[in-house]
C-alpha cells in the first residue's frame, strides 16, 4: 500500500498528538510532523519551527536547488542524480508524484 504525502502526514500527526508531544520552541501540541531537537535530546520541534530553522541554516550556507535554482525551501533533499548537490522539497515532491503516476500507483486513502 502506498500513501501520498498528505495522507501519510495525517497518520503521523494523529499518533504524535495522542502521545502528548509539544514543540520545544513554540509550545504547540498539534503539527503534521515532529522533528527531534538535536540541541535538547528528548524534545521535539513542530514542523513549522523546524522548517524555519532549516531555511535559516540553508540560506546561511548558500544552498540552491540543482533542479529549479531556488534558495528557499522547507527541506533540502540530497540529489541522487548529482551527488553532492541538493534539491528543494517542491522538486522532490514533483518527482515523486511523476514516478508514482508513471507506475500507475495511487494513494490508498485519497486516490
Amino acid at each position: 500500500a502506498w500513501y501520498c504525502g498528505p495522507c501519510s502526514k495525517r497518520e503521523e500527526r494523529d499518533i504524535e498528538t495522542a502521545a502528548g508531544t509539544t514543540c520545544v520552541k513554540c509550545g504547540t501540541d498539534t503539527t503534521i510532523q515532529w522533528v527531534n531537537c538535536k540541541d535538547k535530546p528528548g524534545t521535539k520541534f513542530c514542523v513549522s519551527c523546524y522548517q524555519k530553522n532549516q531555511s535559516d541554516v540553508a540560506a546561511a550556507a548558500g544552498t540552491t536547488c540543482v533542479k529549479c535554482g531556488t534558495d528557499t525551501t522547507i527541506k533540502w533533499i540530497n540529489c541522487k542524480d548529482k551527488p553532492g548537490t541538493k534539491i528543494c522539497m517542491i522538486c522532490y515532491q514533483k518527482n515523486r508524484l511523476d514516478v508514482a503516476a508513471a507506475a500507475g500507483t495511487t494513494c490508498v486513502k485519497c486516490g
